[in-house]
């Protein structure tokens, strides 16, 4: 069989999770081919094991505003790739990894390549803090609805969580619906990565929240917390990652609290998670992630919110502590316990399993 992996988007999770599912099934038997789109910060290249492969077409995306507005409305470079692989090579699947709205225009022409699959990452949307108007009709014009177009006109969906795989059968029942599980962030830059992050230079034994700022990651609780209960925490707070700060700070109780708003490179992964005490994720909601992955891949104790998709992951509930993210007090309570935590290998992030459970879904 041959495929053809489509991964369009790089934004936040969308690389590590396109890369490493290319990489897994590189070890498959069948003919695998890709598309990647990346930009300076998060390249493809640095993520695919076999980069070098004739099969793999690497587009730059344009950085300036106008031509990134007009790559994400229309796409011309990737629809072209793709027509060309897909003649050349005769493609029995494509599969749209990472959302791929700028492809809604050219479903149609993809589904008479070949059979199409699309990766159903977020069928309902997550908290998030309020746009303007105009954010929010380019956000809902150039995402929600492309997503939703694409998902209501594509036969194959796939999830990577069990929740969201019963809420897709629901609501299209005529439709084929795969599961497999999520596969883990790390990928070879992160191994291999050497820089040191300046910002926690000194510093060592922290708590450490590591992802892009987004309401529903529930960090305003975790930063509440910390202000109200430092003396039970007793260790730096490190929130590490891009976006908004949404929430309001209480600045006379950020002295033991680091801030690192920016772009983290997966270079500086390693040196950002040797060094932390923990791993906190205190999510209000997720319906499919990958963070757990660094954290197993760094023996870190984890706290984590019990939100269904959290509770799917951990093989093994003694090697993580939970808490109620609707009872904030008990993230406290869960910390206390930390040090009760056993260190194991979480098979969840199997990629022989996870190989197998594609292959099942293609035939």
């Amino acid at each position: 069989m041959k495929i053809l992996y489509i991964c369009s988007e790089f934004y936040a999770g969308m690389m590590p999770f396109g890369a490493n599912i290319v990489n897994t099934m590189e070890e498959s038997e069948h003919d695998i081919f890709a598309v990647f789109v990346s930009s300076p910060q998060c390249d493809y290249k640095t993520a695919i094991l076999n980069s070098e492969s004739k099969n793999y077409i690497f587009i730059n995306t344009p950085m300036n505003k106008f031509g990134r507005g007009n790559f994400r409305l229309f796409a011309f470079p990737v629809i072209k790739v793709i027509n060309k692989i897909c003649k050349e090579n005769k493609i029995d699947v494509i599969h749209l990894l990472t959302e791929d709205g700028s492809l809604a225009f050219y479903l149609k022409f993809l589904l008479r390549k070949s059979k199409v699959y699309y990766t159903v990452h977020d069928l309902i949307q997550h908290e998030s803090k309020p746009k303007n108007f105009i954010k929010k009709l380019i956000h809902y014009l150039l995402v929600e609805k492309r997503a939703q177009y694409l998902r209501d006109n594509i036969e194959n969906l796939v999830t990577c969580s069990k929740n969201q795989l019963n809420e897709l059968v629901k609501k299209y029942e005529k439709k084929a619906v795969f599961y497999h599980s999520f596969p883990s962030l790390v990928t070879s830059s992160i191994k291999n990565g050497n820089k040191t992050v300046a910002e926690v230079k000194g510093i060592k034994d922290y708590i450490l929240f590591f992802g892009r700022i987004e309401l529903y990651k529930g960090i305003h609780i975790l930063y509440n917390e910390y202000c109200k209960n430092q003396k039970i925490f007793n260790k730096p707070l490190v929130i590490a990652g891009s976006g908004d700060l949404y929430f309001q700070r209480i600045r006379n109780k950020e002295e033991d609290i680091v801030f690192i708003n920016r772009y983290i490179e997966d270079e500086e992964l390693n040196d950002l998670f040797s060094n932390a005490y923990c791993v906190i994720y205190p999510y209000i909601s997720a319906t499919q992630s990958g963070v757990l992955s660094l954290a197993y891949y760094y023996n870190k104790p984890i706290i984590v919110s019990n939100v269904p998709f959290f509770r799917e992951c951990i093989v093994d509930e003694d090697s993580v502590c939970f808490f109620d993210p609707t009872k904030p007090e008990t993230l406290t309570e869960s910390f206390s316990k930390i040090k009760d935590i056993k260190e194991i290998e979480n098979n969840y992030y199997d990629p022989k399993e996870l190989r197998l459970q594609l292959e099942k879904s293609y035939l």
